[in-house]
């Protein structure tokens, strides 16, 4: 395990510090082929609902629209129900950037540590250690 120091933390104190495991603690045995196809199923049906929700998220009327003091952009807030299972709400967040699909999908490979850097100070998220784990 790794102790990480939230940097958005000004003050360092004991509740402030984060246990985050390493890639060696991972030790996955190959999968079945019955096993992947179910973990396979299994994620698609997450990515469709995902999708399914975003796109019907924009039915819903705007609750809210916050701004980033900081950065001066603005995101509109909805609360949309989940497509599947109606009784389940939700909170959706909206904003806009220049950038191609391309550019937008490059954000999220960290490739590099620049990139993680950039990345933990963008998403206020730390990403310590990656592994292929299938």
């Amino acid at each position: 395990m790794t102790v990480y120091q939230n940097p958005t933390c000004p003050k360092q104190h004991p509740q402030h510090l984060i246990m985050l495991p390493t890639a060696d603690v991972f030790d996955c045995q190959p999968l079945s082929s019955k096993a992947e196809a179910a973990l396979l199923a299994q994620a698609s049906s997450a990515w469709k609902g995902l999708v399914d929700n975003a796109i019907s998220s924009e039915s819903y009327r705007i609750e809210k629209v916050v701004r980033n003091e900081t950065t001066g952009r603005c995101a509109t807030l909805r609360k949309p129900r989940d497509t599947i299972n109606m009784n389940q709400d939700g909170v959706v967040a909206h904003t806009r950037t220049r950038a191609t699909i391309e550019q937008a999908a490059a954000f999220f490979y960290l490739d590099t540590s620049i990139k993680a850097e950039q990345f933990a100070r963008v998403m206020d998220e730390l990403v310590e250690a990656k592994r292929t784990l299938y």
